[in-house]
């Protein structure tokens, strides 16, 4: 972090601790937000420590003025009605804070921009077929507490369960309309080997050119959130083997990239779309200009022959 980035946050850790945060729990958001715990650790213990200091100073000051105004001068009391431009402290530090909220840097972590801790605990708490439906009833809830860090194991996990599962089911449709039923079986037992060695290394590609165009687009979330998505979003496909029902999930699908992407890189659903369209736009002039080049090529070569209508003639007339 730099000089800029290291005040703003100690500004913000303030921030939340004067709010009543404790320091585990501004440290977890931090982490939420993509900050490592070598960066932001200490220094949310630093603040807190100086935080506990200034408390102290200020209960003894406190208590010193009480005392003075007590004994000394009665009439002085807390700055009330006898002193009333005396600042109140505490309307003061609720203003500081309301202020400092009001104009939180961009780069500043919100605590509304991410999970709660109860929010994130819930999620480490919910299993594949929770984690399933939720995506399948409410994806827009589930991307709400879906926390954007925590590394790729549980999304690469739950994206092989689905295409394993989808695998398994296409193969045993495959094998009812098969002559042999021993290549049904072995199908039935490579694919899923097959879809693993392909599926997850093209998903992390997809991720990747997503991420860029995202990017491009203005969105602000990691690579992590943006593969985590594609991840959790291939839900659909747990049911996409069954005839005729592909093509409806398939657009259910699209709504559900739709929420992930829109929240995680906190941009319009309008601008997520347009994302998606682009690879698809861009393989369409593909195909349009292979075309062209195709069909300018097979043009040159019938253009090119002679017909045979001389040989034909000659044919006839030797008598043969």
């Amino acid at each position: 972090m730099t000089m800029t980035d290291n005040a703003e946050i100690e500004k913000w850790i303030r921030d939340e601790l004067n709010r009543g945060y404790d320091s585990e729990t501004v440290k977890l958001q931090l982490k939420q937000n993509g900050y490592k715990p070598s960066q932001i650790d200490g220094l949310v213990d630093l603040v807190a420590k100086e935080k506990d200091a200034n408390n102290q100073a200020e209960s003894q000051d406190t208590t010193h003025n009480l005392i003075d105004n007590t004994y000394v001068n009665p009439q002085m009391q807390y700055g009330s009605q006898n002193n009333p431009e005396t600042p109140n402290r505490n309307s003061a530090q609720t203003n500081q804070n309301e202020n400092s909220y009001a104009q939180n840097p961009t780069n500043t972590p919100r605590s509304n921009s991410s999970p709660n801790p109860t929010q994130t605990a819930k999620f480490q708490n919910m299993g594949f077929i929770e984690k399933a439906k939720m995506i399948f009833l409410n994806p827009k809830g589930f991307f709400d507490i879906m926390p954007q860090t925590g590394g790729y194991k549980d999304p690469i996990i739950f994206l092989s369960i689905i295409y394993v599962i989808f695998s398994i089911f296409t193969s045993l449709i495959a094998m009812v309309g098969s002559d042999s039923l021993l290549s049904g079986v072995i199908g039935l037992v490579i694919s899923p080997v097959i879809v693993l060695i392909i599926v997850i290394p093209l998903m992390f590609l997809m991720a990747l050119i997503y991420h860029i165009l995202l990017k491009i687009v203005g969105g602000n979330g990691t690579y992590e959130s943006t593969f985590k998505v594609i991840a959790y979003s291939s839900v659909p496909a747990l049911l996409s083997w069954i005839p005729y029902v592909g093509w409806v999930l398939g657009f259910y699908q699209l709504y559900i990239v739709l929420t992930g992407y829109s929240k995680v890189h906190n941009i319009s659903a309008l601008r997520v779309l347009m994302v998606l369209l682009i690879p698809v736009i861009i393989l369409i002039i593909i195909f349009i200009i292979l075309l062209v080049i195709v069909g300018a090529s097979l043009f040159s070569v019938f253009s090119n022959m002679e017909p045979p209508t001389g040989a034909i003639i000659s044919y006839l007339s030797s008598g043969n």
